[in-house]
């Protein structure tokens, strides 16, 4: 597999944001630059994401469905991307 370089350009305080949070989630500064452009360029990236973390925990497919459940009674839509957030869904390796 070949890998491409990708320049973030990100001023030091930007950069120093990026590494606390991978820090806290566990992750490499790599890893997590290539998920959030996988998550934006490809729309089947996350529902990959999610199988995954399914078959890593049975429990996982449960709470997808309580957060949903929740915000319908809300009445409010869940995008993806947020259903992701509200799970605090993190890397898998």
């Amino acid at each position: 597999m070949v890998y491409k370089v990708v320049s973030t350009k990100l001023a030091d305080d930007e950069y120093t944001m990026l590494v606390e949070t991978c820090n806290r989630e566990g992750v490499s500064v790599s890893f997590m630059v290539k998920d959030s452009i996988m998550m934006r360029i490809d729309p089947d990236y996350l529902m990959k994401r999610f199988i995954e973390m399914m078959d890593a925990n049975p429990e996982f497919f449960t709470q997808i469905s309580d957060k949903i459940k929740e915000k319908n009674k809300e009445k409010s839509e869940l995008t993806l991307e947020q259903l992701s957030n509200e799970l605090g869904l993190k890397s898998v390796h």
